[in-house]
């Protein structure tokens, strides 16, 4: 029963729940692509990230000088799954964009 209940305070969390959202979009994405597409600056989505890898929702492995997150629980990915099948698309269409460099971005402004 705790697992269960851990899970879901992570979860109620609208930070967290925002960032396995965005992972669950993409399946794999680094740390500045995670806060440019929750809108969250990095820093904020790093203290979320180790959060939620101390509970084993997300796994993280390197990729050259990158760190890149993916989701773990499998319980929290179909639970997401479900999410995404009984409302839609819970992110805004074009949120997720994996593949923007942290220098192109509009508000290229330090975090």
């Amino acid at each position: 029963m705790h697992g269960w209940v851990s899970r879901f305070a992570l979860l109620a969390d609208p930070t967290r729940l925002t960032l396995l959202l965005c992972i669950h979009e993409v399946g794999e994405i680094c740390v500045s692509d995670l806060a440019v597409a929750a809108g969250l600056k990095d820093s904020t989505t790093s203290q979320a990230l180790r959060l939620l890898r101390a509970q084993n929702l997300v796994s993280a492995h390197r990729d050259g000088r990158v760190v890149r997150y993916r989701l773990a629980d499998p319980v929290v990915t179909d639970l997401l799954d479900r999410i995404h099948d009984g409302v839609g698309d819970p992110l805004a269409a074009g949120a997720v964009t994996p593949g923007a460099a942290r220098g192109s971005r509009p508000d290229a402004s330090p975090r």
